[in-house]
């Protein structure tokens, strides 16, 4: 017979991965600690804010201290829900006003 039947000359199916190698350079990514900012306060606009201004977070920051990543995953807490995310308006007025920003620039949102 010279003529090759396909299914003798093509494998369907799963591909044999490639052979491992004693030599083989393993990768690895860790993180060993969570180096903490103070970002500063800073009016925006949020078209999900209804009334008052809008609080956001500027360029500029102070330094933190570090903590271990272990650390801060054991201390950080659970997740908020969407509700527990909103600020209410007399706070974000408290917060920048705190953080500086004149009252004209926080009435004027």
């Amino acid at each position: 017979r010279d003529a090759v039947d396909k299914r003798d000359s093509i494998q369907v199916g799963k591909v044999a991965p490639p052979p491992l190698c004693r030599d083989a350079v393993v990768k690895k990514v860790g993180w060993d600690y969570v180096h903490i900012r103070y970002y500063e306060r800073i009016v925006t606009d949020n078209p999900a804010v209804q009334s008052g201004p809008a609080i956001g977070i500027g360029w500029k920051y102070k330094r933190g201290g570090r903590v271990a990543v272990d650390t801060w995953e054991e201390n950080r807490g659970m997740a908020r829900n969407s509700p527990e995310l909103v600020i209410p308006r007399h706070i974000r007025e408290r917060l920048l006003k705190e953080a500086g920003v004149p009252q004209r620039e926080i009435a004027e949102m």
